[in-house]
């Protein structure tokens, strides 16, 4: 294997590796909960603002696969799959418009010396639509300077509308359908929190032993009413956080003292589950308490960052917020490697056919 394939590769398995690190201790669940309903607000103007923003990232030169899978989230795979590639032809036709009419000669600096560029100006002089499309399905080649690259070529508008819709597809269906599946969880994560009244469950105050799936419930009623003293901004914040490291407190006392049986996740022991749940209610309730008195202090910022801990440790508590992060960069992963593999084969596509070189070094 070639020296820059291999670095390229061990950078790429780095990143994967730092970000699966880092996601394992993200309560990516709840942000994205919470993204979702700050978008809902918008009503049916929301789609409208996805579309701008999508055509305003792709005109600076940003990418847009963080908003296709928002897509996802928002409207499921379907719907999503719809808005997203309606944005993103969208947003291509008008890059491609200003690279042609507008901006012609200060972008077409920026290509000039590209072998890249160069080669895709001629394979386009030969098969217009089967080199858009090509391109497209190819993660080698960024959409958002295609676009601009494309414009300065000698195809034809409707000819690159089309055949980037076409090649867009699969890329865009496996982000929007990943997707999908972790918005489902958030939308079960914001129906928690809407059942999650002002009232504990009874294993909270009741001194009697209780059952691991009393405990589980317990637990989870915590964790939503602490999201939403997360999420929202009302009247009487420190009481209620006062409360709830009250309570956090309690259970975290009962469980040491053998009171009640902490839940176990698969494969894990009676022993190693009461120091898993143990440890996160200490942590959390300690958290919790410090929210309380940075709200009481006045300082309402440092009191959100204690309260997005303390979600994190009663997740870690209930045992479901890590498993629901692996699942997430699972389905990232995968789809990364399938748009790898669908690239690979119009790579080689290419260069059977003598348009381009079949080379992806920058």
């Amino acid at each position: 294997m070639p020296r820059t394939r291999l670095a390229r590769l061990s950078l790429l398995a780095a990143i994967a590796i730092t970000a699966t690190t880092i996601a394992y201790f993200l309560p990516l669940l709840d942000w994205i909960a919470a993204a979702q309903s700050r978008i809902e607000t918008y009503g049916s103007w929301a789609p409208a603002l996805y579309v701008l923003l999508y055509v305003l990232f792709t005109l600076a030169l940003i990418p847009g696969s963080a908003l296709t899978f928002t897509a996802g989230l928002l409207y499921g795979t379907a719907r999503g799959t719809a808005i997203s590639l309606s944005a993103s032809t969208l947003a291509a036709c008008l890059a491609f418009l200003v690279a042609r009419y507008l901006l012609r000669d200060r972008i077409a600096k920026k290509f000039a010396d590209s072998p890249r560029f160069q080669a895709l100006d001629r394979a386009v002089a030969g098969d217009a639509w089967k080199i858009v499309i090509l391109m497209r399905l190819s993660p080698a080649f960024p959409y958002v300077l295609l676009n601009y690259a494309f414009g300065l070529t000698r195809v034809r508008l409707a000819t690159f509308a089309f055949f980037s819709l076409v090649g867009m597809i699969p890329a865009t269906l496996i982000l929007t359908t990943a997707a999908a599946a972790l918005g489902q969880a958030a939308e079960a994560a914001k129906r928690d929190m809407a059942e999650a009244g002002p009232e504990p469950p009874r294993v909270l105050f009741d001194r009697g032993p209780s059952d691991p799936d009393s405990v589980r419930a317990g637990i989870s009623w915590l964790r939503n009413r602490q999201l939403i003293l997360w999420r929202e901004n009302e009247p009487g914040e420190t009481a209620e956080q006062t409360r709830l490291a009250s309570l956090v407190e309690s259970l975290s006392n009962r469980l040491r003292a053998g009171q009640v049986a902490p839940p176990a996740l698969a494969d894990e022991s009676a022993e190693a589950a009461r120091d898993r749940v143990g440890s996160a209610l200490n942590a959390a309730g300690f958290q919790a308490r410090e929210a309380a008195q940075y709200f009481d202090a006045g300082r309402p910022g440092t009191a959100r960052d204690r309260q997005k801990t303390v979600t994190e440790y009663l997740a870690t508590a209930k045992g479901d917020g890590r498993r629901v992060n692996w699942a997430l960069w699972s389905a990232l992963g995968a789809s990364l490697l399938v748009t790898i593999a669908v690239g690979r084969m119009a790579q080689k596509a290419l260069a059977e056919a003598g348009k381009a070189p079949v080379s992806t070094a920058s």
